[in-house]
């Protein structure tokens, strides 16, 4: 392609990208290339994996400690009688995932 086309072809894009503008988008759209993609969405898992991987650490050992210290003896601890330590457990994790 020479260099007067890709220049008319940017032009007609720029064209488009303003008519979506006007007509109500948020933003002109932008068209990249499968390999600038490609590297956009790698450097986003790059940034966002981790962060997600050491939520859910946290919240499973979060439910683990709740379970050891049924073991260690909250329920008498706290006089917890039948299934109040159920129930509050139960709360606690309704509140959990709401708040999620």
């Amino acid at each position: 392609m020479s260099k007067d086309s890709i220049r008319k072809e940017q032009r007609d894009n720029n064209k488009v990208d303003g008519l979506s503008v006007e007509n109500g988008a948020l933003e002109a759209s932008f068209q990249f290339c499968a390999s600038a993609e490609k590297k956009l969405v790698r450097k986003i898992d790059s940034m966002v994996l981790p962060i997600m991987l050491f939520a859910y650490m946290m919240a499973f050992l979060d439910k683990q400690a709740l379970n050891y210290t049924s073991l260690m003896g909250i329920q008498e601890d706290l006089h917890l009688v039948g299934s109040q330590y159920s129930w509050s457990s139960s709360i606690f994790y309704v509140g959990y995932l709401v708040f999620s």
